[in-house]
Parts: structure tokens; C-alpha cells; sequence
């Protein structure tokens, strides 16, 4: 637990958010039982990047009964960045202006929303979905696993959990794999890098960033995909739409649980690999389930 232990601290993604019911009971549920509801930018990308652009104010309803449990956090990337440029740890993601003004949002006029929606989410779509990605994964194309004992196995086997939790937690993999070839990029991208990967720990987002990277090469491993200088457009694309599953899964490690629907798939595996049972995930929608999972947390 972090220092929220008596305010346990929920990321939110898409699909849990859509999955409710209009009157938003299990935001009202966390509210009343001391938890606070965290949204991130992914989340809204992914509400406001759909063809149902009624979405954003579907959702914005729901939360409408947990108002006052919101909190907005900054995106990852910003947060690396300062950790690149600065040799420190980022610190506590809350960020505090954007939370007044969506609560205030929210509490007074959740049907709100651009008139030039579309045209900021193409822009948006664009930067996000542009090839940094792509960049960053070819850096581990000469780090090969002995991926024999997980290929074309499913991401939940035991032996597989616990492999690619190995490999995924391992401090010296982290720091010179993982932290070394984002470091290198941002050093050609032109940014002015202090950092000391010897200085990192699981207090850094960067870490956890570099932890969710080693998390994607242990499951395309798995997978079968044994090189990746020349990554496939179908390839391409999936790691594209992971990274929505990634940017949830490093800004867990300063919440203290998920919501989200999603059982199987990356963001299932990649979170039993990256934080094992430390990290639970909410599923259900019912009030009285929501109050015992609270319950355990706030204990």
C-alpha cells in the first residue's frame, strides 16, 4: 500500500467504465467507502477516440456520483521525462489542477464537451499512435529470451507467470535492458539525459515503464515472434493498441488496485507478471462486492 492506505487509490480504464450502469453505482460504492477514483488520459483517449463520440458524456455521468473521489493523473510520459532530465524520481502522479477543473466539470455540466471533438481526437490519434512505440521496442532486438519454455503458450500458466515475473522484476535487467534503451532514445532525441540508471528504483516511473516493455518482449516472445528488426504492420499495430494496456498498467504502480472487465489478454497477463497478487484487479460492478474489495484494501 502507499501513502493512501486509508484512501485506497482505483485506476479506472475503458472498459469497466463503459460496462456500468447510467446511475454509476459502483463509483457511488467507492466513494462511500473512502476510495478514490483515479482517471488517467488513456482513459479518456480511449472514451473520446471511438466512433461513439456520446461516449465521453455517457461516462462523465457515471462518474457524477463519485465526484468528489476524482483524481486526475499525469500521463507517464511527462513523468519519465523530468526523471530523465532531472536524475529523480517523479513523485506522486496527482495532478491537482486538472482534478479541480474535471470535478468541477463533472459536478456541474457532465454533457459538456468540444464541438470540435472529432477534429481533436485525429490530432490526438496521430500523436499517440505515431511510431515511438515501434522505436523504442527494435532497442531489445538483440536481447533474445530462452523463450523455448513459454512459446505458444497461454500468458496465464504457472510456469509462464512465473518466467516472465523473473524476468520482468529483475533489477539488473531493468536498469541496463529495459531504462538503457530508453535512454538512448531520448539522448537522440535530443533531450538533455542525467539520469543514472544505477540511481533507479521502484520509486521511478521509468522503472515501471521499463518493467512494462520487458513485460511485452517476454509475451511476444511467447508468442513466437523471434526478431523484431523488422516488425510486420500487423505486429505493428498490436503493439499500438498494447500501449493502452502498458500506460494503465506503470500508473498501477502507484495505485493501489484496477478496475477493468478485461480477465484475459495483455493487460491480464502483463499485470501478473509486472506486480504478481500486489496489485488486484476489480471486476464486478456490484455494490456489495465493491464494498468488500474496498474493505480488504483499506485493511
Amino acid at each position: 500500500m502507499n501513502e493512501h492506505t486509508t484512501n485506497p487509490r482505483i485506476i479506472i480504464d475503458a472498459n469497466y467504465i463503459r460496462g456500468t450502469s447510467k446511475d454509476g453505482a459502483p463509483f457511488s460504492t467507492m466513494c462511500e467507502q473512502g476510495g478514490r477514483i483515479v482517471l488517467i488520459d488513456t482513459l479518456i483517449y480511449e472514451l473520446c477516440s471511438t466512433d461513439d463520440i456520446n461516449q465521453w458524456r455517457a461516462s462523465m455521468n457515471k462518474l457524477k456520483v463519485g465526484v468528489d473521489a476524482i483524481e486526475v493523473w499525469e500521463h507517464i510520459s511527462p513523468m519519465y521525462k523530468v526523471e530523465l532530465e532531472e536524475n529523480r524520481p517523479y513523485g506522486d502522479p496527482l495532478h491537482c489542477e486538472r482534478t479541480r477543473r474535471i470535478r468541477e466539470m463533472i459536478a456541474n455540466n457532465p454533457q459538456y464537451q468540444p464541438a470540435d471533438m472529432k477534429k481533436l481526437m485525429k490530432s490526438y490519434v496521430e500523436e499517440r499512435e505515431g511510431n515511438g512505440i515501434v522505436t523504442l521496442f527494435q532497442k531489445f532486438a538483440n536481447w533474445q529470451l530462452p523463450a523455448e519454455e513459454i512459446k505458444d503458450k497461454a500468458g496465464d500458466e504457472e510456469e509462464v507467470v512465473q518466467f516472465c515475473y523473473n524476468v520482468v522484476n529483475h533489477s539488473d535487467v531493468i536498469r541496463s535492458t529495459a531504462i538503457g534503451a530508453i535512454k538512448q532514445i531520448a539522448k537522440k532525441e535530443g533531450l538533455d539525459v542525467l539520469l543514472n540508471p544505477k540511481d533507479v528504483d521502484d520509486t521511478w516511473t521509468i522503472w515501471h515503464f521499463g518493467k512494462s516493455f520487458l513485460a511485452l518482449l517476454c509475451d511476444s516472445q511467447r508468442q513466437g515472434e523471434a526478431t523484431f528488426k523488422e516488425i510486420s504492420e500487423k505486429f505493428k499495430k498490436r503493439l499500438i493498441n498494447t500501449q493502452h494496456d502498458l500506460d494503465y498498467l506503470v500508473s498501477l504502480a502507484f495505485a493501489d488496485a484496477i478496475a477493468s472487465c478485461e480477465t484475459t489478454g495483455a493487460m491480464s497477463y502483463y499485470s501478473k507478471w509486472m506486480y504478481d497478487d500486489e496489485k488486484p484487479q476489480l471486476c464486478s460492478h456490484d455494490p456489495d462486492k465493491i464494498a468488500r474489495f474496498m474493505n480488504k484494501l483499506s485493511n
